[in-house]
């Protein structure tokens, strides 16, 4: 009798597996589906759905890719130059990402964008007005908490807002999207209810849905930051902001690539991982080889967008008196400290601040733009010429600790003339700097 109950226990077993089998196949669990996600998304879920975000972002060799993020169940057409095309899936709905990511790379040729009506802008050739933010997201980190609902004291939203009734031809983030990384403590109030982590919520709250009103204003160039390592936002950067397809791993490093302007060209370079206080042996090696790169990529007069400032200055405050501390160490190493001669400008973030340097050995321009909405770092309350960086001396350059962007505008049609002016979150002047044959002269 045991035996048979246990024959029959048995049957019963292999009944439940098979029923489950049928009833799983009743959900198309395409690759990146879950069967919660896909019931989700069947609910009133159409193609009519507008996009949550939609972009255009210049990628690998300066090819345009229309991007596009929206909770229907599929795709949109794309209009170029009258013609429809179905956009392709970058990225099917998951439990951590449950949206639809959409690409279509343009042909250079193409004169007209339009998705669900809506027209996305071209790159103009030899941009005239170009936007620069960085470090934008909220930071919430352990015990370093930024009021995220008050937007005097995190103001990406409005930030975004000024850059875009700026009309910028081009539009560059410098990198680190991602500072929501642990929970709001409780009672809170200033980042009740924020969600945290890598994932959708987070990357929405922290980037996508402050910037709406700027994302489909002009063109993206995005550098990766150290908030989007693989161990923090890293799945959120591949998913929805890197240029390149979509791999099946998270990436440590990423190669360069070269973006033409016209007249000048942009070199991005992932320094994401870039030990900033010691030189790390392995990751100087893998540096050295992007840098030799980069040389080679460097056909006309360039600037170079690279997350971490090869040469930044930031100031600490030891047994009460400011202290300046330089970083990167290992760019620097990488680098020998030496560009193409063609790179006339660096562009960074990540030392919360604004902040532009020029060199006594006539290097390229240093910029930082790492005060667009995080947690600000106080400026440099020392003279800024003089200080000693990485076998040289700055002579020029400036140092301000508020929240803002930088605006870069062309000093007649010359693409080695520029002011560079740092705004505040009004979008007004609070240093104007010239910049030209590696110098840089700042009034404030």
């Amino acid at each position: 009798m045991a035996r048979i109950k246990k024959e029959l226990g048995f049957s019963w077993l292999i009944v439940l597996i098979v029923a489950l089998l049928i009833s799983l196949s009743l959900y198309d669990l395409s690759p990146g589906f879950s069967a919660n996600t896909k019931t989700l998304l069947e609910k009133g879920q159409t193609k009519d759905i507008p996009p949550t975000s939609m972009w255009l972002e210049l990628g690998v060799d300066g090819v345009p890719i229309a991007r596009l993020i929206t909770r229907a169940s599929s795709c949109p057409v794309i209009v170029t130059d009258g013609q429809s095309h179905p956009m392709e899936i970058r990225l099917r709905p998951t439990d951590e990402f449950p949206v639809l990511v959409c690409e279509y790379k343009i042909p250079i040729a193409i004169k007209s964008i339009q998705i669900n009506g809506k027209s996305l802008p071209l790159l103009k050739p030899n941009p005239q007005k170009i936007a620069v933010i960085g470090d934008t997201g909220c930071r919430l980190k352990g015990k370093s908490i930024q009021n995220c609902n008050d937007p005097k004291q995190w103001p990406f939203k409005e930030i975004a807002e000024t850059v875009a009734n700026w009309k910028p031809d081009l539009i560059i983030h410098v990198g680190d999207y991602l500072y929501r990384e642990t929970p709001c403590p409780k009672n809170d109030s200033g980042c009740a209810a924020s969600a945290y982590g890598d994932f959708w919520q987070a990357w929405q709250d922290d980037f996508f849905s402050p910037s709406d009103k700027l994302l489909p204003v002009a063109p993206w160039i995005v550098a990766r930051g150290n908030h989007e390592l693989c161990n923090r936002g890293g799945r959120g950067w591949f998913y929805l902001l890197d240029p390149r397809s979509l791999s099946a791993q998270c990436q440590n490093y990423t190669e360069p690539y070269s973006v033409s302007l016209g007249d000048f060209d942009i070199v991005v370079m992932d320094s994401a991982l870039a030990n900033d206080l010691k030189a790390i042996p392995e990751q100087v090696e893998v540096y050295a080889k992007q840098f030799k790169q980069i040389e080679s990529m460097t056909t006309g007069p360039s600037w170079l967008l690279v997350h971490r400032p090869i040469w930044g200055m930031g100031q600490t405050i030891q047994q009460g008196q400011p202290k300046v501390y330089t970083a990167n160490y290992t760019l620097q190493a990488a680098s020998e400290n030496h560009l193409p001669p063609l790179i006339s400008f660096v562009l960074s973030g990540h030392i919360h601040m604004f902040e532009i340097l020029g060199f006594e050995d006539k290097r390229p321009i240093q910029s930082i733009t790492g005060n667009s909405g995080t947690a600000l770092d106080a400026s440099l309350s020392v003279p800024i010429k003089g200080i000693e960086i990485a076998q040289t001396k700055s002579v020029g350059g400036t140092s301000i600790g508020k929240f803002g962007f930088m605006t870069l505008e062309r000093k007649g049609h010359n693409s080695k003339h520029w002011i560079a002016k740092a705004r505040g979150v009004d979008g007004l002047p609070q240093a104007t700097c010239e910049i030209e044959n590696l110098q840089v002269i700042c009034k404030t």
